[in-house]
């Protein structure tokens, strides 16, 4: 493809993807057709980009970079949180929500749910980290005051008990260098 995404923004209606290739590409807009798009994410789905966005009605949504909206995925809850990453090495991106009903979801690349687990409090913050320098874990936290670990596959693996600000910078922190 060439080009890659360093940027998207969202607007009502609208999404906004600034690309660099070899040379500024420029802006492009891609409608949203009345989805009011607001947290997003660049997922790589089997060698193509796509725009990966959460609506504030509690779904998870997906665009091409041509503008072509793929799907729609409810959650159940409002989505405080997305990341995207390959958690099976398919070479297409899982999406991860942190989702106000208390459920971490994890999406397969056309929005249908491979997993989901009940945190019991609404989840802030979902980071996907390489602990081991290897395998990509999903770590969640929130109001529960705790942060979460699980198997890319979705079992259980650990859980810390901490209090609320150090949960919620924990999964920032993981975030920011943790891939």
């Amino acid at each position: 493809m060439g080009t890659v995404i360093r940027l998207l923004l969202a607007s009502l209606g609208a999404l906004y993807l600034c690309a660099v290739g070899a040379a500024f590409a420029g802006v492009e807009t891609i409608p949203t057709n009345g989805r009011n798009v607001y947290r997003l994410a660049v997922a790589h789905v089997g060698g193509e980009l796509q725009a990966i966005g959460s609506t504030y009605d509690n779904r998870v949504c997906a665009f091409s970079v041509e503008g072509k909206h793929l799907w729609d995925a409810p959650v159940g809850g409002f989505v405080f949180d997305l990341t995207v990453a390959d958690l099976d090495g398919d070479g297409r991106d899982e999406i991860v929500a942190a989702c106000a009903d208390g459920f971490v979801r994890v999406l397969d690349a056309v929005g249908k749910v491979r997993w989901e687990h009940d945190l019991l409090a609404p989840v802030l913050q979902v980071c996907i980290a390489r602990l081991d320098g290897k395998s990509p874990m999903v770590l969640a936290g929130g109001a529960a005051r705790r942060v979460v670990m699980f198997s890319p596959a979705g079992q259980l693996l650990q859980t810390v008990n901490l209090d609320q600000g150090v949960a919620n910078a924990a999964v920032r922190m993981l975030r920011a260098g943790g891939k």
